[in-house]
């Protein structure tokens, strides 16, 4: 079984402001309610529950793709545990390969 720290740091970016979330993973992914949240932080003041869902929906997949190739950097590591630099690694990763696209 795969063990998470709590909780994960995700910088979103939003008209050039930074926005820290402390997102709890589940496995079930983020709820619509949180990715309404997390638009309304970023100063939209009416969010429909389409767009909330399209979000949650590519939270959900950008993090379950950031977590494997974590779980990999883990696994290299002999460790079953994945901690922050695993993710910081992972997520370095993801930028750099939709830059390349």
């Amino acid at each position: 079984m795969l063990t998470l720290t709590n909780e994960i740091l995700f910088d979103f970016v939003c008209e050039g402001c930074f926005f820290n979330y402390y997102i709890q993973i589940y496995f079930m992914g983020i709820s619509r309610n949180t990715a309404k949240r997390i638009i309304e932080n970023c100063g939209a003041s009416r969010v429909s529950k389409d767009a909330a869902g399209e979000l949650a929906k590519i939270i959900d997949d950008v993090a379950e793709r950031i977590i494997k190739n974590a779980k990999e950097y883990a696994k290299h590591a002999k460790r079953k545990t994945i901690i922050k630099e695993d993710i910081r690694r992972a997520i370095k990763d993801y930028i750099r390969s939709e830059n390349y696209r």
